[in-house]
């Protein structure tokens, strides 16, 4: 499995979880970086949003993706979210 999928899979779980679609996944063209935006249009709980920035931090113990930034802004409904891995595993397929 890439850690494209891995963190595809992540995102798919989030909105499994929210109930619809809400999330955008890029990646660089290396395949080490990934940037991931979450925007859920309404308004929800903090303790919901910070379930699903756990979520995106687990990455690292999981995975060997580490998170360089994490902003949950909750003022704009919105988690922004960058990864990156060294994991030559989860790079080459």
């Amino acid at each position: 499995m890439t850690a494209r999928e891995v963190v595809d899979n992540k995102v798919e779980e989030i909105e499994k979880d929210f109930g619809r679609n809400i999330g955008r996944l890029l990646e660089t063209k290396d395949r080490k970086n990934f940037l991931v935006v979450l925007d859920f249009f309404v308004s929800i709980p903090m303790g919901q949003m910070m379930k699903y920035v756990s979520f995106l931090l687990d990455l690292e113990e999981e995975y060997q993706i580490k998170t360089v930034h994490c902003l949950p802004a909750f003022h704009k409904n919105m988690i922004i979210w960058v990864g990156t891995t060294d994991n030559k595993d989860l790079i080459e397929e």
